[in-house]
């Protein structure tokens, strides 16, 4: 994936907001694997400290208005925000994570240095 220096400022700037929740957002655009916007969504978990839940509402309108725009989402991302949590996916994120869609998950287990890696999810497993 080839993504802007400025677009993952976003994202991580995004998730450094919103500690010690986790955060949401999507990557799109119109090439696969080339992101050009990211999309601050609403964390709805009765869990926001340790999940991330969309609203299927806002995540509705998003995926509408990106096909107005001739875009597409890429890249689901996310943060992990507890004491010993790492950017590594944990097995909810891959049993719930639709696989056309890559996962960038932020981890914030020192807010001064986030760690920031992306995963691939194909056949339940994280690659």
């Amino acid at each position: 994936m080839i993504l802007a220096a400025s677009l993952l400022g976003q994202v991580v700037g995004h998730a450094l907001r919103k500690w010690p929740l986790e955060s949401i957002g999507i990557l799109s655009g119109r090439v696969p694997d080339r992101p050009n916007q990211y999309h601050e969504l609403s964390n709805i978990s009765a869990s926001p400290t340790a999940r991330f839940a969309v609203d299927p509402n806002q995540q509705i309108e998003l995926w509408c208005s990106l096909a107005d725009q001739g875009s597409r989402p890429l890249v689901v991302c996310h943060s992990h925000c507890r004491t010993g949590s790492t950017a590594e996916p944990s097995t909810t994120d891959v049993d719930e994570h639709d696989p056309s869609l890559l996962m960038m998950i932020i981890g914030l287990q020192d807010p001064m240095t986030p760690d920031v890696r992306v995963y691939r999810i194909a056949d339940g497993q994280a690659v």
